[in-house]
């Protein structure tokens, strides 16, 4: 059958053959935006949800303890490296067997420590090491040297992130590698045992540490023990 409209004729088969080839056409336009909005939006949504998934490091804000540093340790295993400068001054008067004998002065220390953490529980330390410069006025003698090394293992025995909590346990090994003339390198070395803990609360941090230097040589050295503590406040975020 043949059309005719305003003098043309028009094919009946050529009508919907044209009308397939336009709806086709039509569909795959569709497709295509349909794949480019989701991608675009899956594109925009990963980020996201990365964030809502991977949870905040509960100790980010946690602080080293900084007294008594070759003994109070951080109960949180972890990486880090630690320099230390110390400057003491000596008391004016030591008593001895003898009476009072005047010393005076001042000494410094630079040292540096390292810890290397295997994983969440448990760390190698290196607690001890650095040099001596010892200055007293009177009595003693002007000397410096190397101090001793330390080293050993801590690890986690409650590690609580939920809570913001850790307690650990060290095993340290001091050996006698220090010079002499600024107290260092003295008997048979000396194995130090140390309980520590550290608990976030807020913007508090509080800490304590209770160890023992149990000495090998105790006709050299003497047995020891120490109890620290350590409390601070973040006065900004």
């Amino acid at each position: 059958m043949v059309v005719r409209v305003a003098g043309s004729s028009l094919d009946q088969s050529s009508i919907s053959k044209d009308y397939k080839m336009k709806k086709n056409a039509l569909f795959q336009v569709s497709a295509s935006l349909a794949i480019s909005f989701l991608l675009v939006g899956q594109a925009q949504a990963g980020p996201i949800a990365k964030e809502v998934v991977e949870p905040a490091d509960p100790f980010a804000n946690v602080l080293r303890p900084i007294s008594n540093p070759t003994l109070f340790d951080l109960a949180l295993p972890r990486t880090t490296i630690h320099p230390i400068f110390m400057s003491q001054s000596l008391p004016n008067k030591i008593s001895t067997a003898l009476g009072d004998l005047p010393v005076g002065g001042d000494f410094q220390l630079y040292a540096l420590q390292l810890e290397y953490a295997f994983n969440k529980r448990l760390s190698f330390v290196a607690t001890k090491d650095g040099y001596i410069d010892f200055n007293p006025d009177s009595t003693l003698s002007v000397d410096d040297g190397w101090a001793n090394l330390a080293a050993g293992l801590k690890y986690a025995v409650l590690y609580q992130p939920e809570i913001q909590h850790v307690m650990s346990v060290s095993a340290v090994v001091e050996v006698p590698t220090g010079n002499t003339g600024v107290f260092q390198g003295t008997g048979d070395g000396a194995l130090n045992l140390i309980l520590s803990d550290v608990k976030l609360w807020g913007r508090w941090q509080f800490a304590g540490g209770i160890g023992a230097h149990i000495p090998f040589n105790t006709g050299a050295e003497s047995t020891t023990g120490f109890v620290s503590a350590h409390a601070s406040y973040w006065l900004t975020e």
